[in-house]
């Protein structure tokens, strides 16, 4: 799990620490940088995947990633992680630069560290990057969990290799490297989720070449809808969560009765809706409407069996009814328990559903955008009178 995460100059964000647990709900005015902090998280996954570049230019570029206020054309992070491999505690940080006057850019440094071993005082060092000058710190046994530290002699080895890429994203020895490999394994593995909007709408609609890849991860853009429901509908491994999907489903729409992936020509996969109301006839995904596809997007999303690390999903509630939500919030609930989740919202119903301590406030005095996790505490009395969702558009925080 990411228990903490610090950011510097990034987008709107110049300084921030922001604490995170198994279930963050993001709310603020538009504008705050709720969305730059997805727009961190998806750079990050794309580094991880060796796509730090690709990520940047999709972003318009070094300039529009940087700070606008900020003298130094950087932009860092420090990244606080759990339970990562075979380390209980892991802490990743680094910063990307501007290279010369051209607009190009640099990993200017880059580390990776776990907290000292028995009898020693200084973070070992799995990771230690500056400005070109690379160090992969290999213990000579791996060992357990706090392990005997005469165990853990450090070798040497100077890495040469792009510096416009991450060090970790270029580890392929998992054996050799555990602790660089896993952490980027982990951030590979991150599911950013922008809502399902038209393009993932017109996918779910249309018919789909069917996929069987493991572990069953929704795709953001709903290209592997069909094949997912395919799976969970053939496979009895699956066949509790399927049963979740329709428990879910028959809650919120009267009429549902099945979900099909019929096969079309050049066998690929269509989705069709049973309705009760029109026995032997599936209604085509072309004919469901807006709500009920995202609405089952999310569902499907949220009860996969074995989740990435992390999902984080941009307002997850829209084009939904306010009676979906509820539902939706314990869904949320039951994936928390699986994995971390991190949405936006506004929404004060879904709010209305959530502990303090699982609120964050997002602001942005000054041009700059803070984060700040409420507290149950500061808010007596007012909690023992008002929801959450209440207090907000009362102006009581937010």
């Amino acid at each position: 799990m990411l228990e903490k995460l610090t950011l510097a100059r990034f987008k709107s964000i110049y300084h921030a620490e922001i604490p995170l647990g198994p279930l963050n709900v993001l709310i603020g005015e538009n504008g705050t940088g709720k969305s730059n902090l997805l727009d961190f998280l998806s750079l990050m996954k794309s580094a991880a995947q060796g796509k730090l570049g690709q990520s940047i230019n999709t972003m318009g570029g070094l300039g529009n990633v940087v700070h606008y206020a900020a003298s130094e054309r950087s932009f860092g992070w420090s990244a606080e992680f759990r339970d990562v491999g075979k380390e209980a505690r892991l802490f990743y940080s680094g910063e990307v630069a501007q290279r010369g006057s051209t607009g190009g850019y640099v990993v200017d440094s880059e580390e990776l560290e776990r907290p000292p071993y028995p009898n020693q005082k200084q973070n070992f060092k799995f990771l230690s990057a500056e400005r070109g000058r690379v160090r992969i710190m290999k213990p000579r046994t791996s060992g357990a969990k706090g392990g005997d530290p005469s165990d853990q002699q450090e070798r040497e080895m100077d890495y040469e290799e792009t510096d416009q890429e991450l060090v970790i994203s270029q580890i392929r020895d998992r054996h050799s490297y555990p602790s660089l490999y896993e952490t980027s394994r982990l951030m590979a593995d991150w599911g950013i989720y922008r809502g399902f909007g038209s393009d993932a709408l017109k996918n779910m609609r249309d018919s789909q070449l069917f996929n069987t890849s493991e572990p069953l991860r929704l795709n953001p853009d709903g290209s592997n809808l069909v094949s997912i429901l395919q799976q969970l509908g053939n496979e009895p491994r699956y066949r509790p969560i399927k049963l979740r999907l329709y428990e879910v489903m028959e809650a919120v729409f009267p009429d549902f009765s099945e979900l099909n992936t019929p096969i079309t020509a050049g066998g690929r996969g269509a989705l069709t809706y049973g309705s009760r109301y029109f026995d032997n006839v599936g209604i085509p995904a072309i004919s469901m409407s807006d709500g009920q596809l995202r609405f089952l997007g999310l569902v499907v999303l949220l009860l996969l069996p074995d989740p990435p690390a992390l999902i984080a999903i941009d307002e997850p509630e829209i084009g939904l009814h306010p009676d979906m939500l509820s539902i939706l919030v314990e869904l949320l609930r039951e994936a928390a328990e699986k994995t971390q989740i991190l949405i936006t919202t506004h929404s004060p119903r879904l709010v209305d559903s959530m502990k303090p301590s699982e609120v964050i406030v997002v602001e942005r005095p000054d041009g700059k955008t803070t984060f700040e996790q409420l507290s149950e505490e500061a808010l007596d009395p007012w909690i023992e009178r008002y929801s959450l969702g209440r207090l907000w558009t009362m102006g009581r925080f937010g």
